[in-house]
């Protein structure tokens, strides 16, 4: 194409190139941003009418003038084509996001797929000052102060959705997860602790939830959950740790609520101007984390008897859903809205324990909870009854009698806190009581009676995702007469991060 031009301006006379080399400047421009070429014709033919070019040469030019448009519009062509190509490209890509305290998310373009991988890491010290009229275990030194360093929550956390956005998973791991219990001895070089069974030393990984679950049509109302999850019973217990006002949960709270279990449960919200006035819980699942010698269930464990745990919850947002954090985190603009929840849930454990002797344990539980938030203040209290029936005879013979009368548990907690700061300072208290009849076979839960009085405060670099807690008060535990009695004043410094 270059040489037929050259041949072109060849035979044209000087003054001609130039005003040749005008007219192809200014095609070139033309061609470059837009496909009407009737200017550059009409050029071509004022130049042939004042007999600048000939006619020969003017049938050159034109012809040389559609080349030129030929391979502009096949250029636009291919840079469009390109074009379409990259935004598709892009549009058909992984998207990458991520939530402070949520994790890093991975989704398919259409949202069919999708994984967010959570860390959430919990490090800490705790400094007990026993009195001097504390009675421990035989071999134990009374009187002294205990400092222990800790990393009570380690846990990698996997959710997302599968197939389609209405059905989603979790699995959650904890890497500072329960001790061992083995069969027998003290497997793994550890210690065996007599008064909580064959426990090891040891800590292990632990399963902590792993379910799948169904979102029936677009709204919230209707979903089924299958496979291993918390028991839907009490706000505190439903609350994540890592995102707790106080370093931990009240003393009662792992006597009442069950913690995990496998079952399925059919759960849903509705009402309200966001469809979240209304919660209700309803479950089927294999029974409470029972630990003893003569039977373990619970998380982690098959079903060890003929019966299971039935679970209900249902709670009321008059003004709208109250976060589960126990604080009011809210910044400025939108703190003065109040919130308030009310709660009530129960659970029924049918417990045949398979025995020939046809003894049984049916246990139930059930309590109330409340919860407020306003212009920076969170309140919350809960009250718990349980009562666990007991045996009427040794394990393994048949009862003899109806002697052993059940062992009931009443218990309640209240905190108030106030965020001094919006979204980085606070401050609280709570006081918190459970008493009993008997000793429980639930792990940590063996006190008559048991009282905190705990003072709080927290400073928050991003919520609860990175934040630094200390809680210090005054902790009772007085036991049955066989067993040992506790009383100490207590400090714990604990620092989480999720990410």
């Amino acid at each position: 194409m270059k040489m037929k031009r050259e041949v072109s301006l060849a035979r044209t006379s000087r003054g001609a190139r130039g005003i040749l080399a005008g007219v192809f400047v200014a095609a070139a421009v033309v061609a470059q941003g837009t496909e009407n070429r009737t200017v550059d014709g009409r050029l071509l033919e004022i130049l042939q009418q004042r007999g600048v070019i000939s006619g020969s040469e003017f049938t050159e030019l034109k012809k040389l003038e559609a080349e030129l448009v030929m391979a502009s519009d096949l250029e636009r062509r291919v840079d469009t084509k390109i074009e379409e190509m990259v935004a598709r490209a892009n549009q058909d890509a992984p998207k990458v996001s991520y939530k402070p305290g949520s994790g890093m998310t991975f989704a398919t373009a259409d949202g069919n797929f999708s994984m967010t991988i959570g860390v959430k890491v919990q490090a800490r010290f705790t400094y007990d000052a026993l009195d001097r009229s504390t009675v421990l275990p035989a071999g134990s030194k009374a009187g002294h102060d205990r400092l222990d360093f800790s990393v009570p929550r380690a846990r990698l956390i996997l959710r997302g959705t599968a197939f389609d956005p209405h059905l989603r998973y979790q699995v959650s791991m904890d890497m500072g997860g329960d001790q061992s219990r083995p069969a027998s001895g003290t497997a793994f070089g550890g210690v065996s602790f007599a008064n909580s069974g064959t426990v090891n030393a040891n800590r292990l990984t632990e399963l902590k939830d792993a379910f799948v679950e169904w979102q029936v049509g677009d709204s919230r109302a209707f979903n089924v959950r299958a496979g291993q999850f918390k028991v839907q019973y009490s706000r505190e217990a439903l609350n994540p740790v890592t995102e707790l006002a106080f370093v931990d949960r009240n003393p009662g709270s792992v006597v009442f609520a069950p913690s995990r279990s496998t079952g399925v449960s059919l759960w849903g919200t509705f009402g309200g101007a966001k469809g979240d006035a209304i919660e209700y819980y309803a479950s089927a699942m294999n029974g409470p984390n029972v630990t003893g010698t003569a039977y373990l269930e619970g998380e982690n464990a098959a079903n060890d008897d003929d019966g299971l745990l039935w679970n209900a919850r249902v709670a009321w947002n008059p003004l709208g859903a109250i976060p589960n954090q126990h604080l009011d985190l809210r910044p400025d603009a939108e703190r003065n809205k109040l919130l308030i929840g009310l709660g009530a849930n129960a659970w029924y454990h049918t417990d045949d324990n398979r025995r020939a002797d046809g003894d049984s344990f049916d246990d139930t539980s059930f309590g109330f909870d409340v919860a407020a938030m306003w212009s920076g203040f969170y309140a919350t209290a809960e009250a718990h009854w349980r009562s666990d029936a007991q045996r009427n005879g040794a394990i393994g013979a048949p009862p003899t009698s109806f002697a052993n009368p059940d062992i009931e548990s009443f218990g309640y907690f209240g905190q108030l806190n106030y965020c001094i700061v919006p979204t980085k300072f606070d401050i609280g208290v709570r006081y918190a009581e459970l008493s009993s009849n008997g000793v429980l076979a639930t792990s940590n839960s063996g006190a008559t009676a048991s009282r905190e009085y705990l003072i709080v405060a927290g400073y928050f670099v991003n919520g609860h995702a990175n934040k630094l807690q200390a809680d210090f008060g005054r902790v009772e535990s007085h036991f049955l007469a066989s067993a040992a009695n506790s009383d100490e004043w207590r400090l714990r410094v604990q620092f989480t991060v999720s990410f």
